[in-house]
């Protein structure tokens, strides 16, 4: 996981590769709608060294690949997640943008 690291600040769609150096400042799991015992997805906020914050979710599928590995208040290197905008009912931050962890992203402690 070289290179260059972006701020959260300069997120958007338009690119693919982003690098993200960041705190967890809050991590839970969000309950399925069908079973309250089972976890539908693992929402996080994150904030990067300028302050900045950005709503993170790793839904089902990768779910079990992130769940043991990411902890509240610890930082990480990510890579490999997509971007997308984030226009849903609850907004935990203000930021324009979402990120979403699927099976190929990398999160380095």
């Amino acid at each position: 996981m070289a290179g260059t690291v972006d701020l959260i600040a300069d997120l958007n769609a338009t690119k693919l590769s982003w690098s993200l150096v960041v705190g967890v400042v809050r991590l839970y799991e969000f309950p399925s709608q069908w079973n309250e015992n089972e976890v539908f997805s693992l929402e996080m906020v994150l904030q990067d060294v300028k302050g900045d914050r950005i709503h993170a979710t790793i839904s089902k599928p990768a779910l079990e690949a992130f769940r043991h590995q990411i902890k509240e208040h610890a930082i990480y290197k990510m890579q490999n997640f997509i971007v997308t905008t984030n226009n849903g009912k609850v907004r935990t931050t203000p930021h324009k943008y979402k990120l979403s962890f699927y099976t190929k992203t990398e999160v380095m402690l």
